[in-house]
């Protein structure tokens, strides 16, 4: 981003940041929400900014962070809960049948400061690595039953929106690919009447905030 040196956020990263997590205080424990994350381009920063999110919601609401990257390495590795235990990818089995989000919680690893985190196992032996990843239609009941209460973060491909989302954020770094492929998943957002957003990021040399805005027709944060 464009910020000095150092270790704390910019103010354009605190600024979406707190507009972000606005977004997800909207809902309540009940009545739940469901905060989806997509980068535009590889390197956007697209799972740190959803785990702060999730780290600075309201405990209330119990945060969930949900992995939804078939090849991530993990986003339990960014949280630091790697070698916590609790279930991942392929340990679930939701079926067709109805689960509480609070059974599905506890089943999870969860952050030193209460973050329920599902993410992929790590292995390397071929019979295993294809069910320790998520599948096709596990993303969408997982998220049906996360999204009944509380606060349900999904860091996910532009491809792997699920079907419930109540807000999508599109991590842009201001260059001339990641500006097209904004466009596009805008467009997808939009074409699911999903409410989105573009969060700018800049790294090195980046476009003007026009050439973001044009394309996408959305104001960014």
């Amino acid at each position: 981003s464009a910020c000095l040196v150092g270790s704390e956020m910019c103010i354009r990263d605190r600024l979406a940041l707190r507009a972000a997590t606005g977004v997800a205080s909207a809902g309540t424990a009940t009545t739940g929400t469901v905060l989806t994350f997509i980068g535009a381009a590889g390197g956007a920063g697209t799972s740190t900014f959803a785990a702060a999110v999730a780290r600075t919601a309201s405990t209330e609401v119990q945060p969930v962070i949900v992995d939804a990257h078939r090849y991530s390495g993990g986003i339990d590795l960014l949280l630091g809960v790697e070698d916590v235990v609790g279930a991942r990818w392929g340990d679930l089995d939701i079926g067709q049948g109805s689960v509480e989000r609070s059974q599905l919680r506890q089943a999870l690893p969860v952050t030193k400061d209460g973050i329920g985190v599902l993410t992929g196992a790590r292995t390397v032996v071929p019979e295993a690595a294809g069910i320790s990843r998520v599948a096709a239609g596990d993303l969408d009941r997982v998220v049906t039953a996360l999204g009944t209460g509380g606060l349900t973060v999904v860091d996910a491909p532009a491809d792997g929106l699920p079907n419930r989302c109540d807000h999508a954020f599109i991590l842009a770094p201001a260059e001339v690919r990641a500006a097209a492929a904004t466009a596009l998943i805008t467009a997808e957002c939009r074409g699911a009447n999903i409410p989105v957003s573009i969060v700018l990021r800049h790294r090195g040399w980046s476009l003007s905030l026009i050439h973001i805005s044009e394309p996408t027709r959305q104001a960014e944060i």
